[in-house]
């Protein structure tokens, strides 16, 4: 009989997948031709090009008015600023080196597509999962469809690639490898609205479990980040902050308390704040709770604080939502251990319900005729998080302790 050369075999699989990139590159170009967009992209590719040619800092007035003709050009709206830390640069540097904007937004959502899987797959081996085949398919399928992720990629949102270090750190520290895990760790935070909570816990988390190799790391890796930073831009800081603030009273802040003001005058806005210290509780409870413990419960509290940032008051967009899909997996892994074929109609139907139910109420309630640029509705922001919020805290027993075996358990009823 003829055994297959394991060689081939990975050579195959080799060629087959640049082959799919580059045919998802060649269908993303095709794509943006026809269709204008990328805000979220724009003004980072535009600032990178202009520091390339110009030397000119990403948040200066020059960069500020070329983004806007560059965007004018592109028929692009949106806001027309850096907006990022400075050490951000080195995420987009790559593709500013793309001359071609339409080729550049091309490559950026073939790679922001590629990512989506990365993280999915990541995220299943963080939750300790294997699912088979088809529950496995059913995961991939929904990173790449569901609202968030479509709406990351068509606007070209750099959180994909946030969420992405932020995966590598945690299967990082989840394998003992504290020192590149800091790495990714500090890397992460150039998405600071998604890092802001989670960074300074794992901190904690490691200083109370002893992984001193975790703090030095990270703090090591943001000390360079901030440190080549201001030597290169020393006023960086402060007009970045400028920047956040105009954008704030410009555009809105998008955090609960400013949708639920435009909902209710009288009473919206003390009901945000509310809602960010109810949240700020429940974080510092779950942030205690998990000192010194084990990796599964560190993970639940991670999904969890990832998941309270969202509402906790920090302004925000639904795309950045791909952050929680790492939670969201682990509630389906955690399902489908405790109740196994149950267990897979429950992801299933939990799948279906985020991925349709999600489109639909952006079908409803969206603004605008072209769905790809239409406005958000603030209904839209909710949705994932309460619906997370719930079936976090059902799995929690089960996520942050070790899952027992059939004889395990019949010893423990054996003593009762």
């Amino acid at each position: 009989m003829r055994v297959q050369r394991p060689d081939l075999f990975l050579l195959l699989v080799i060629v087959l997948g640049i082959g799919f990139v580059f045919g998802l590159a060649w269908g993303n170009h095709q794509f943006v031709m026809a269709n204008p967009g990328g805000a979220d992209f724009l003004p980072r590719w535009a600032a990178v090009r202009n520091a390339l040619t110009s030397n000119a800092s990403p948040y200066s007035p020059e960069t500020t008015q070329m983004i806007q003709r560059v965007a004018n050009q592109q028929d692009v709206t949106g806001p027309n600023a850096f907006y990022y830390p400075y050490y951000a640069l080195l995420v987009f540097l790559p593709f500013g080196l793309v001359r071609d904007y339409l080729w550049a937004r091309a490559v950026w959502m073939t790679a922001l597509e590629v990512t989506l899987l990365l993280i999915a797959v990541g995220s299943v081996q963080l939750a300790r999962w294997r699912p088979q085949g088809g529950l496995l398919v059913l995961v991939l399928a929904l990173a790449v469809t569901w609202y968030p992720g479509v709406r990351a990629v068509l606007d070209g949102n750099a959180v994909v690639f946030g969420t992405l270090f932020l995966v590598i750190a945690l299967l990082l520290i989840k394998s003992g490898n504290f020192g590149p895990a800091g790495i990714f760790l500090a890397l992460a935070t150039f998405k600071p609205q998604v890092m802001i909570l989670v960074f300074p816990f794992a901190l904690y988390w490691a200083i109370t479990k002893g992984h001193g190799s975790l703090v030095a790391s990270s703090l090591t890796t943001l000390a360079v980040l901030l440190g080549a930073s201001f030597a290169l831009e020393p006023g960086w800081f402060m007009d970045f902050l400028r920047q956040l603030i105009a954008y704030g009273q410009e555009s809105g802040w998008h955090t609960p308390g400013a949708i639920f003001a435009g909902w209710w005058p009288e009473f919206g806005a003390g009901l945000g704040w509310v809602l960010t210290a109810i949240l700020i509780v429940a974080v510092a409870i779950e942030w205690f709770r998990a000192s010194g413990k084990e990796f599964r419960w560190f993970y639940w509290t991670v999904c969890f604080i990832l998941l309270a940032t969202t509402l906790v008051g920090i302004p925000t967009r639904p795309a950045n939502y791909v952050v929680l899909f790492p939670g969201l997996v682990l509630v389906f892994a955690s399902w489908n251990k405790r109740f196994t074929n149950v267990g897979v109609g429950m992801v299933v139907a939990a799948a279906a319900l985020v991925a349709i139910g999600l489109w639909a109420i952006f079908a409803r309630t969206m603004d605008g005729a072209v769905w790809w640029l239409a406005a958000e509705a603030p209904v839209m922001y909710f949705p994932v998080p309460l619906f997370l919020f719930a079936v976090l805290y059902w799995v929690r027993w089960w996520a942050i302790r070790p899952q027992k075996t059939f004889i395990e358990q019949m010893k423990i009823i054996e003593k009762l």
